[in-house]
């Protein structure tokens, strides 16, 4: 007869260890300006085009007067509005799971987590953990294949620079 395995006592093999039923989440709960920009009414879906587009308003009428009687009130044409173009990125997180681990996550006895549901939420908290990484980026990332944030929205100089194709005066 074979020696038993002795890492494996009596007690471990007819008793399940203490577990919870849920995967702690230490990865999707840490992105504060995503959620933000994630909460309801703070971001627009676009769903096709060549581009994004953002219209602009970039500056305020010169034709403000506070006035007394009959002093003239300016009435010059202003341009006031521009818009912005973005191209388009895309980013995948690719999810497998092997035959033999859906075999042996297959059966609800022994299973205490479904294996590739917990992949998926993982590579879905990837996908959000990387694209808040891009919210504050400059865009440079992956030959510029990464969305571009806050380090190329806002310009280090506020009257200079070029965003979405259109240069800051």
């Amino acid at each position: 007869m074979a020696s038993p395995n002795t890492s494996w006592t009596d007690i471990l093999t007819t008793t399940l260890y203490a577990r919870q039923k849920s995967m702690s989440d230490n990865v999707g709960q840490n992105n504060a300006l995503l959620k933000y920009m994630m909460k309801k009414g703070r971001r627009r879906p676009v769903s096709g085009g060549a581009a994004i587009v953002e219209h602009l308003e970039y500056a305020e009428s010169t034709n403000f007067i506070r006035f007394s009687g009959f002093e003239t009130i300016p009435i010059a044409a202003q341009e006031l509005f521009t818009s912005a173009e973005f191209a388009w990125k895309e980013a995948a997180c690719a999810i497998t799971i092997s035959q033999r681990e859906m075999g042996q996550n297959a059966d609800s006895e022994f299973r205490m987590l479904d294996l590739l549901e917990s992949r998926v939420k993982n590579g879905e908290k990837t996908m959000l953990n990387n694209i808040a990484a891009d919210c504050y980026s400059d865009g440079t990332a992956s030959a510029s294949k990464q969305i571009g944030g806050l380090q190329l929205l806002v310009a280090d100089v506020p009257t200079s620079g070029t965003v979405g194709g259109r240069t800051l005066h």
